[in-house]
């Protein structure tokens, strides 16, 4: 089956430091952050780096779990879907990229890659679908720093 990427890119107001801790080091906290998922867990003890694994129901509907496979803080973060109810096969990536433009803006350049289950006329509506779900977390991430400035 063909893979199937989705690349994204975002520059945000805030310093990679704080990027990367709203990123990866609250990761399995993303339901408290992104309206996008209804709630998120830690599925172990494991809260930073590799290994790290979230359990996340989606709104409107459905789950995936998804495990972090690369950490190189700040630069570098990426996690695979273990599993999940969207039509995909277990596997697929987001791999972040967090490129520092001052002390105050980070470009953060996002490559997903992903297989379907099964390819049929719906096929076609899986790449933007992904791209809203990475735009609309993206700019939750920012809204979400920017109430953190204000506090």
């Amino acid at each position: 089956m063909e893979y199937y990427s989705v690349t994204y890119e975002q520059t945000i107001n805030a310093s990679q430091v704080k990027v990367w801790n709203i990123l990866a080091n609250r990761f399995g906290e993303i339901g408290s952050i992104s309206d996008s998922i209804k709630n998120s867990v830690y599925v172990d003890n494991i809260k930073e780096g590799i290994g790290t694994k979230r359990h996340c129901k989606l709104s409107p509907f459905g789950y995936a779990v998804e495990t972090v496979t690369i950490w190189n803080e700040p630069n570098e973060f990426e996690f695979e879907i273990e599993e999940t109810s969207m039509p995909m096969e277990k596997g697929g990536k987001l791999h972040f990229d967090l490129i520092s433009l001052s002390d105050t803006q980070t470009k953060i350049l996002v490559n997903a890659t992903f297989r379907l289950k099964v390819v049929g006329f719906l096929s076609p509506l899986m790449k933007p679908m992904l791209l809203k779900i990475i735009k609309t977390m993206l700019s939750d991430f920012e809204s979400h720093l920017n109430k953190e400035r204000k506090l």
